[in-house]
């Protein structure tokens, strides 16, 4: 696995969870996350996500624990594209993915997210392409 792109800490500070990219079955990176047991450091799980230039930039842990999510790119038919994935901090579970493509449909990447005090929300930014190849920054939020 290459080197990682984001660490974060579970609120307990019991497990560390990593998100960066890894190659996968072809050519293509994955986005790989991994949990550790923070005192031991063995792994409690891995989850591996595969569709073609995939790549974690950012993790995030729930306030209450329960949910760990990463946000990165991924190519597609338009580009690349913001590529967010909400897991479950026990099992690594997938629990809902999402990718926001630019009105350009021009290469995407998100690069950073936060979540509201409360959990409810999450915010994930980074550049998009407008039409016309000149780059903004978009910001993105799901709520819970």
């Amino acid at each position: 696995m290459e080197a990682s792109h984001s660490v974060a800490v579970s609120p307990d500070g019991s497990t560390v969870y990593i998100t960066g990219n890894a190659t996968g079955v072809t050519s293509d990176a994955d986005c790989v996350t991994i949990a550790y047991n923070a005192a031991t450091g063995a792994r409690k799980w891995l989850a591996r996500y595969h569709s073609p230039g995939n790549g974690g930039a950012a993790v995030v842990a729930s306030p209450d624990g329960g949910t760990v999510f990463v946000t990165g790119s991924t190519s597609g038919i338009h580009g690349s594209a913001y590529l967010t994935i909400a897991y479950n901090a026990t099992t690594g579970g997938r629990l809902w993915l999402a990718r926001h493509t630019g009105p350009g449909n021009n290469p995407d990447e998100a690069t950073a997210a936060a979540l509201s005090p409360d959990g409810s929300t999450l915010y994930v930014t980074g550049q998009s392409w407008r039409a016309g190849w000149s780059s903004d920054y978009a910001t993105v939020a799901y709520s819970g």
